[in-house]
């Protein structure tokens, strides 16, 4: 009988080759992929973090002498938000660019106690936090038993992992299929990493609720820009025109000019637990 473990590995390895970024000897996305990716990346979640309903819940967690291991920190979202309340966040992240730009952000608001780490969190089996945070990096990991066994192992006194609750594709799917003539395989959901903490005897508490899904776009062209990469359409020759008439069509003007996703806001889940 398959068990739940291996069934998400199996989810997660065939979404990922549908994207094209899992080669055959690797376990998960590599960390080449964010190259030239991380500054535009750190635009399009700006503004967001304020209004993310996993940041209240991590601050009731913590306090002035708590140290938060944040895994996947990506260009510090979290990271910086937190660090005005705690002694110390570390941010561990296997892309450089992205904690390249995660640092470039903390010197400019004079955060000093933020750490970065660069490499996986099997690389590094001596970091722990008091609190470990882990936010949509989840559905991206294959062998989540094992991944989820280190968050459990590295924290002191609490777990949180947040990721996405519904459709993960409900805002680019259409698309996907309009450029690639085929739907793309479906990442686990929420469901799916309780059945796997559940092999791990972690039963954790869940709740679901409304994330902003991402900032507005100032212009039509960073738009197409974004998509292109969204989509995957770095390699297909003259697609940017054809995609800014979809985009036109697809996107939603606001009033004071940009350009937003047609679904503002998006279910995500939020995991939390005591270590065993």
């Amino acid at each position: 009988m398959t068990t739940a473990a291996e069934r998400w590995q199996e989810m997660v390895r065939e979404r990922l080759a549908a994207m094209f970024v899992l080669g055959p000897e690797q376990d998960g996305i590599d960390p080449s992929f964010w190259s030239g990716r991380a500054d535009r990346y750190a635009r399009r979640v700006a503004g967001t973090v304020e209004h993310d309903p996993l940041l209240p819940r991590v601050r009731r967690a913590v306090d002035a002498d708590t140290v938060v291991l944040d895994v996947g920190a990506g260009t510090g979202r979290f990271a910086l938000a937190l660090a005005g309340d705690v002694r110390e966040v570390v941010a561990l992240d296997p892309s450089d660019q992205m904690l390249r730009v995660l640092t470039e952000h903390a010197a400019g608001r004079g955060v000093t106690n933020v750490r970065t780490v660069c490499g996986r969190l099997d690389e590094h089996g001596d970091l722990r936090g008091d609190v470990v945070l882990c936010a949509h990096v989840l559905p991206l990991v294959p062998d989540a038993a094992r991944f989820l066994s280190r968050l459990d192992g590295a924290a002191r006194r609490q777990v949180f992992v947040c990721m996405g609750a519904g459709a993960a594709d409900l805002r680019t799917e259409p698309l996907w299929r309009h450029f690639h003539g085929r739907s793309r395989p479906p990442t686990p959901s929420y469901l799916e990493a309780i059945a796997v903490l559940g092999e791990l005897g972690i039963r954790p508490e869940v709740e679901v609720v409304e994330a902003p899904a991402s900032s507005p776009y100032a212009s039509l062209d960073e738009a197409v820009e974004d998509h292109v990469d969204l989509l995957r359409l770095d390699s297909v020759e003259d697609v940017r025109p054809e995609l800014r008439r979809v985009l036109e069509t697809w996107l939603v003007r606001t009033a004071d000019g940009a350009w937003r996703a047609p679904v503002p806001v998006l279910p995500v889940a939020i995991l939390s637990w005591s270590p065993r």
